[in-house]
């Protein structure tokens, strides 16, 4: 129940104040030592554990985020080797734990905030500067936020479908039924998307520009942990 009442108010707070600790933890992440790493890694981990629930450590999910996390890594080591850098584990195993922790507390932050509430956040954040061109910022990235995770989801469903009914086929001919059936349900999802945007009317500026009061207490309790994890990124040199 503790955990349930946990995941409402986060889910809850302003989405300001998330995205802009996502953003500190992100570059903290890239000047971090060791053990700070380490002590970021964990705490995403169990955060999104504790907000995600049992997707995040679903077979898929688990497959992509190694998959992502190795290859990049891999090539690091590459590039480190190439250049006769005696320390190139050392450095690839930095790099697989930097990405490590920006994927997972991207994974926190979408798991935590609705499509509508980061447009909100964005449109409100751009404002001062974009003044009445803040809210297309904000409805593209509504846009990519509901997007990305349908395209990942189509093209496995496509490939687990054509790996089942195809495997007397050649593989040329499988890869075309792969990329014509992805597309095509994408396009589909697309109007989908478009018809569910006019329905509820968020193709228009008014939709948002909705007021957001600031909090007090949620901006404190903020700031208190981005300074924190400022701090924490400096331990362990």
């Amino acid at each position: 129940m503790d955990q349930e009442i946990f995941v409402r108010r986060l889910r809850a707070y302003d989405a300001r104040v998330k995205i802009g600790l996502s953003l500190v933890i992100g570059v903290c992440a890239w000047q971090a030592g060791p053990w700070a790493l380490g002590l970021f890694a964990l705490g995403a981990g169990i955060l999104a554990c504790i907000v995600a629930g049992k997707g995040i450590v679903s077979r898929g999910q688990l497959r992509g985020i190694i998959l992502f996390v190795g290859v990049w890594a891999g090539m690091k080591a590459g590039l480190e080797l190439f250049g006769g850098n005696p320390q190139w584990w050392e450095h690839s195993l930095l790099l697989a734990a930097r990405l490590l922790v920006l994927v997972l507390v991207g994974l926190c932050l979408a798991a935590s905030t609705s499509r509508v509430q980061v447009g909100l956040a964005v449109s409100s954040l751009m404002r001062p500067f974009f003044k009445d061109k803040s809210w297309q910022g904000a409805l593209s990235l509504a846009l990519m936020i509901h997007f990305i995770p349908v395209a990942m989801g189509t093209m496995h469903t496509v490939k687990r479908s054509v790996s089942m009914r195809g495997q007397d086929l050649p593989i040329w001919r499988r890869l075309h039924l792969f990329v014509t059936t992805v597309m095509r349900n994408l396009s589909q999802s697309t109007w989908d998307q478009t018809m569910a945007l006019a329905v509820r009317g968020l193709e228009e500026e008014r939709a948002w520009r909705e007021s957001q009061p600031l909090k007090a207490e949620e901006w404190i309790i903020g700031g208190l942990l981005g300074v924190s994890i400022w701090m924490l990124s400096t331990f362990g040199y």
